[in-house]
């Protein structure tokens, strides 16, 4: 059996705020006792005491320094959660801790995305329904402004058109087994969102805007697909039929609602508001951000004391700096894609290559003594505190230059010492508050500075595929590799190296090519014109070849064969190669002695060689051989 723990009033929501509205009560003389202002304010007298007395401070803010995101990039990350939600491109909790590595360079643990959610309990996972792309864009105001205007021309043309004579025509297609379910993956919304959508393309073929002003559509159908998904679970298959669906869908009270939800009638071209449009900011060609984006920071005209106790630690590395560059929020939503610059953003710890980094505007190296933080900056400080905390900082003006002698008199007053002690601690108060405000400022603006860097990033790529010729013929997905930047370095040394090593090959190939037509030349020139003579023991496989090619035998074979096929050859004919003064001088014998030449021999080497017995060949067809037995 499962034991459940007893909620504690320090964990609801508002625990803090009534804290605070009880140390303000006390502060202002609201309250007489500290038992009084805990008793109207609901909290704990013992929290409200160690308060006061400064033992303890809120959970948020003793916490704070223990967190992976500060509050004011928690608070920075909702707020992008929610303007990606109303534009139909929800965050999955997956992109979130994505966000939160690019912003701190560290891997959130399995169990933060949970603790982040309890700490903004305005979020919830949601299945969203899908936005075909087409629908999105074309629902704009311009588009809608100028169907209303048509809209209400029509109806001034023709003096008014009775409601009972405006009608709406379509068709509805329903499936047997109810329809399709929404998808299993689960988004991040906020609570109050009505509507929770996903822009994901249908592949309609036609660019509508009927899912917001057409009244089927809008009221009439969907309880048409609720009726209908309804009566298929509870009835068996052979009796759906949409006739019990039809009476309770079509009453008189939903489809005046559904002409009334989509201003036909009566006529309201304000009754879509921003929310509605928000969508379409997906497709525009300027680029939208939430409201609390910053504008460029105007730094404060006097000095902010730092905290001398406090260290330089921090537990977020490389933060990313401001990009400096103006914007416009939703509040005045246009933000022109050009005026945002080329760069890449900030540069973060999320494993770009990019090299540059942005010029900031603000310096992110302020104290991070969290633990010493007021309780006036909790996480739970609103907007218009850090409002009062900017406006009191500014109004300070630096201290008066006090003499000895008045310091003198003052401590002979204790009153005075009181009040001006109290007045110093007031002031000291409002400088810790001022640098507080900034120090959360800068690191606000340094996570919007990570947010507008992905942004940039997708909205080019979307450029990228709209400019991106399309291909014919195979739709096949094409292969993309994606390599780290030292793997690519380490491909260019060894490529080359394979280069150079090719290189050195072609000019060995080639020196051995030249090698080899100058012994084929010297072949040819010794077989037309060598004089052959000596003991052929010592001749080599060019040389037999040469021998054979000379007599006009065939050199085809090994050494041995080519040497098999000459011997035979002069062995055959001997008398004709022995009146061949080429041939005369050849000893077959190894280590054989050539017989002395005779005077007659002489006068026969002397004459004109005769024509070679193979004209293909150019060689003499014989010579006299050697005298002397072989």
């Amino acid at each position: 059996m499962a034991i459940l723990r007893r909620r504690r009033a320090s964990e609801e929501a508002n625990y803090e705020n009534r804290v605070q509205a009880a140390l303000a009560g006390l502060k202002a003389k609201k309250y007489k006792s500290k038992r009084q202002a805990a008793e109207k304010e609901n909290v704990a007298l013992s929290t409200l005491s160690d308060r006061a007395n400064g033992k303890h401070k809120a959970w948020g803010t003793a916490f704070a320094s223990r967190q992976l995101l500060k509050p004011a990039q928690e608070t920075v990350v909702v707020d992008w959660v929610r303007h990606n939600a109303e534009t139909g491109r929800p965050f999955h909790s997956t992109d979130i801790k994505n966000m939160a590595y690019e912003m701190t360079g560290e891997v959130p643990g399995k169990n933060w995305m949970k603790r982040f959610a309890g700490r903004h309990p305005e979020l919830v996972n949601s299945r969203p329904a899908k936005l075909d792309p087409k629908r999105a864009t074309n629902f704009n105001k311009s588009t809608i402004n100028d169907y209303f205007q048509k809209l209400a021309s029509i109806f001034e043309e023709y003096g008014g058109i009775p409601p009972e004579q405006i009608w709406n025509m379509d068709e509805k297609g329903i499936q047997l087994g109810g329809g399709r379910n929404k998808g299993k993956k689960k988004y991040v919304f906020l609570k109050d969102m009505r509507d929770r959508f996903r822009i994901q393309s249908d592949n309609l073929e036609l660019a509508t805007t009927t899912h917001k002003t057409q009244p089927l559509d809008v009221v009439i159908f969907t309880h048409v697909q609720t009726k209908w998904s309804d009566h298929c679970q509870t009835s068996a298959i052979m009796k759906r039929h949409i006739d019990p669906v039809r009476p309770p869908c079509f009453t008189t009270e939903l489809v005046e609602k559904a002409f009334e939800k989509t201003g036909i009638y009566p006529l309201n071209p304000d009754v879509f508001t921003d929310a509605d449009f928000a969508p379409s900011k997906s497709f525009s060609s300027k680029m939208h951000v939430p409201e609390s984006f910053p504008d460029d920071i105007d730094p404060p005209s006097s000095e902010i004391p730092t905290n001398p106790e406090a260290g330089d630690e921090s537990d977020t590395e490389n933060s990313p700096q401001v990009e400096e560059f103006s914007t416009q929020t939703d509040a005045n939503p246009d933000v022109d894609m050009e005026d945002a610059g080329e760069g890449d953003g900030c540069e973060s710890d999320s494993g770009s290559d990019s090299s540059s980094d942005c010029d900031s505007t603000v310096s992110t190296t302020l104290d991070d003594d969290d633990t010493a933080l007021d309780t006036s900056f909790s996480s739970a400080t609103t907007s218009q505190s850090q409002s009062t905390a900017e406006s009191n900082f500014r109004s300070l003006k630096p201290p008066a230059v006090r003499s000895a002698y008045e310091d003198e008199r003052l401590a002979e007053d204790p009153e005075s010492m009181k009040a001006e002690i109290e007045k110093l601690r007031d002031e000291l108060q409002k400088y810790w508050d001022g640098l507080q405000f900034w120090k959360s400022r800068a690191e606000a603006s340094a996570a919007h500075c990570t947010m507008i860097k992905r942004e940039l990033a997708e909205a080019r790529e979307q450029i990228a595929n709209l400019e991106k010729k399309k291909r014919r013929g195979s739709k096949k997905t094409l292969a993309r590799v994606l390599v780290h930047h030292e793997y690519v370095e380490e491909f260019k040394k060894q490529e080359a190296e394979r280069l150079e090593k090719e290189n050195a090959e072609a000019e060995k190939r080639a020196q051995k090519d030249a090698a080899e037509a100058a012994r084929v030349s010297r072949m040819a020139e010794e077989t037309r014109s060598r004089i052959f003579s000596g003991s052929v023991s010592s001749y080599k496989r060019d040389d037999w070849v040469v021998l054979a090619r000379a007599l006009g035998v065939s050199d085809s074979g090994n050494m041995k064969e080519v040497s098999t096929r000459v011997r035979d050859y002069i062995s055959e004919h001997r008398e004709e190669l022995s009146e061949n003064p080429r041939f005369s001088g050849l000893n077959l014998v190894s280590g054989g002695r050539r017989q002395p030449v005779t005077p007659e021999d002489q006068g026969a080497s002397q004459s004109t060689i005769p024509a070679p017995l193979n004209p293909s060949h150019h060689i003499a067809p014989s010579i006299s051989a050697p005298q002397g037995p072989m």
